[in-house]
């Protein structure tokens, strides 16, 4: 067995045993970048994750050879190429796009209400990416109806309430969009993010 073929086969059996034990790497990537943007106050995604720890397996590299620095850049370098197979990368809009939507009257509450919208998306984190249960979310389309008329119902409920908790209100609006969000995403082609 070559050198090459040595290094390569551990990485392997390094990056299956991790996969079971932890989840595969597109989810394990993808709540590192979430709680790693937690933790930095900035949005990440799981392609930087893989980048950054490369990034460290190859500064330890440039001190000298170490037998295990190797397979661990190959192990991350595989992860990288299942990262990016999974969870494609999104184009940003045109700076048009943005100058448009900036120049409307109604984009200072759209803002503000995305916002109410990724606070429950943030509260909700363990409960994993929609996007990367997007084939048996497709093969079920009431998987999301569901809960979409569960929330559209808690939503109607604070509403008709004899004292209006408006922020109870904004919430629940929230997350009836966050549901309009994930169908839109997995059933209307995708969104792109900005």
């Amino acid at each position: 067995m070559t050198e090459r073929e040595r290094c390569l086969t551990a990485a392997l059996e390094i990056v299956m045993k991790r996969g079971a034990a932890y989840r595969p790497p597109a989810s394990f990537f993808a709540r590192l970048a979430r709680r790693w943007g937690l933790t930095l106050g900035i949005e990440m995604t799981a392609r930087e994750c893989v980048l950054l720890l490369l990034d460290l397996k190859q500064e330890r590299a440039i001190g000298g050879p170490h037998d295990d620095t190797v397979i661990d850049i190959a192990g991350y370098a595989a992860c990288l190429a299942e990262v990016d197979h999974v969870i494609p990368r999104e184009a940003p809009p045109s700076r048009a796009a943005l100058d448009a939507a900036a120049h409307t009257p109604h984009w200072p509450r759209v803002l503000a209400f995305a916002e109410e919208m990724d606070g429950k998306l943030r509260a909700n984190l363990h409960k994993g990416d929609w996007r990367l249960a997007s084939e048996a979310l497709r093969r079920d389309a009431a998987a999301l109806l569901d809960p979409l008329i569960d929330e559209v119902e808690e939503l109607r409920v604070e509403l008709v309430r004899a004292r209006v908790d408006h922020r109870a209100v904004t919430l629940e609006a929230a997350d009836v969009a966050n549901f309009a969000l994930m169908i839109a995403d997995l059933f209307g082609g995708g969104l792109a993010a900005p």
